[in-house]
């Protein structure tokens, strides 16, 4: 005799799409977390829009690199990734960005990587590279160059 009712859930095609371009979710043993790219000890929150700087932590995580960058493990032992992520309330983590790929410019932090993308959108750009520039006001902003998409007629 079965006195449980199997539930299932269906996934929207939107929702399925969403998955499927995150990187997912940590294996057992293995933490995320976020943290202010401007206050390293400030937690940034898990709602799946606040972006912060990707921390992990496990018993398989490193524990220091051999002659390079001694910072990329904090205090409390959790290895700094360099990467720029969100995570939702489902654990699911996105990587938007990598630290070294912003910009600051005017104390708003600028992603080159999401510049390029919304540039290289455009039918007629091929390519497209975001830096930081000098400006007189905002000491830094971006500058994108790009490269024109060539046409080829068929002959």
């Amino acid at each position: 005799m079965n006195q449980i009712k199997a539930k299932h859930k269906s996934l929207s095609k939107d929702e399925i799409n969403e998955l499927r371009n995150s990187q997912g979710r940590p294996p057992y043993g293995v933490q995320l977390r976020l943290i202010d790219t401007d206050e390293p000890l400030q937690r940034v929150e898990e709602d799946g829009m606040s972006q912060g700087r990707l921390q992990i932590k496990g018993h398989w995580i490193i524990n220091d690199y051999y002659t390079e960058n001694p910072d990329a493990i904090t205090e409390d032992g959790w290895f700094d990734t360099g990467d720029i992520a969100t995570i939702d309330a489902d654990g699911y983590m996105n990587i938007r960005d990598r630290s070294k790929d912003l910009i600051k410019s005017g104390g708003e932090w600028i992603s080159s990587v999401e510049l390029e993308n919304i540039a290289v959108a455009h039918p007629q750009i091929r390519m497209a590279a975001a830096i930081a520039a000098k400006h007189k006001k905002m000491e830094r902003a971006p500058s994108i160059d790009c490269g024109e998409r060539t046409r080829f007629r068929n002959r």
